[in-house]
């Protein structure tokens, strides 16, 4: 076996390991993507919808609402004065 032929099988197992390396790389960095989308759509599931805010807390609803309508008339009598 001359050199030529030792320097190819190293740079063939070299080649193999880092094949390997970055082959199960590839699948941890797939693995956390899944997770992070996973997370991502049971966050974006818990927000509460416009219509539940109005039902479950129309009281409120109203209350900030009637602040709101006096704000702006008092907004606007400044505006005329």
């Amino acid at each position: 076996m001359d050199s030529q032929d030792i320097i190819n099988v190293l740079i063939g197992i070299v080649g193999t390991g880092l094949g390997y390396y970055l082959n199960s790389l590839n699948k941890a960095v797939t693995s956390l993507s899944d997770k992070v989308q996973h997370i991502e759509v049971l966050v974006a599931g818990q927000y509460v919808s416009k219509q539940e805010f109005r039902d479950e807390f129309k009281s409120l609803y109203e209350v900030i609402n009637n602040k709101l309508d006096r704000i702006d008339s008092k907004l606007d009598n400044k505006v005329d004065k």
